[in-house]
């Protein structure tokens, strides 16, 4: 029962780490997507102080 409760937890932990993981995913992919749209390294810098 106990060995249930904590596979259950472990999974739940895993799952908010996989969504975490998918959300800065997310971002790197549009952070990416804006600097090649920009080529410009003058635009890379400011685009990237303004995520950060």
């Amino acid at each position: 029962m106990t060995a249930m409760v904590f596979v259950l937890r472990s999974s739940i932990d895993s799952f908010s780490w996989l969504l975490e993981m998918l959300a800065s995913v997310q971002s790197l992919v549009s952070v990416i997507l804006r600097t090649t749209k920009y080529r410009r390294t003058s635009d890379t810098n400011v685009t990237a102080t303004a995520i950060y």
